[in-house]
């Protein structure tokens, strides 16, 4: 409908409002995000499906991003089997899998890694890169894909921070408290 709507505005032989543009723009970047966002979903219940546990299917997600990337996506995974619900496995990936194709869009990165761990009690889990970096200051851009991993660290309990991290690069940290995750609870 909205590639429709773009050839009637072309149609019409006049100049469409600039405004205009702009919606119709937004609308077929939000569809294309959907989209894009609806294949991470499929994929990510695919690996939940083919394999037993978060570790497997970041294990697999990491193999997954070293081929697209064309560099090692390294995984550091420090917790017990078993810590996250089905439900959480499936927030926490595709958290980590929005931050890789972040990294494959626009980072210019030469290695990426995945770490998992518990700090303080704090569960932990990070993506960094060797890329570029955020604009100078420090400021994410806002896009869908973020916005949508905010939602699920709020699903969480937890609190995502996007910076550049030292020595250069881009970190996302998705931190979960103890006192909001009953999993770390149990488990510690």
């Amino acid at each position: 409908q909205v590639a429709r709507l773009q050839r009637l505005q072309r149609e019409e032989g006049t100049e469409p409002d600039p405004r205009e543009a702009e919606v119709v723009q937004d609308l077929r970047d939000g569809l294309n995000n959907g989209y894009r966002q609806l294949r991470e979903l499929l994929t990510t219940f695919r690996l939940q499906f083919d394999s037993p546990g978060l570790e497997e299917a970041l294990k697999q997600t990491a193999q997954e991003f070293s081929e697209r990337l064309g560099f090692p996506v390294d995984l550091d995974y420090s917790l017990t089997p078993r810590m996250f619900s089905p439900n959480e496995e499936i927030h926490v990936l595709q958290i980590v899998r929005e931050a890789l194709a972040n990294v494959h869009k626009h980072a210019q990165a030469s290695h990426a890694q995945i770490g998992v761990y518990q700090q303080d009690g704090t569960l932990m889990v990070e993506v960094r890169d060797n890329g570029i970096g955020l604009p100078s200051n420090g400021t994410p851009p806002s896009h869908y894909g973020l916005v949508i991993m905010r939602d699920r660290s709020l699903t969480l309990g937890g609190e995502l921070n996007v910076a550049n991290a030292e020595g250069g690069g881009t970190v996302v940290c998705l931190a979960i408290p103890q006192q909001v995750s009953s999993l770390i609870t149990r488990a510690s």
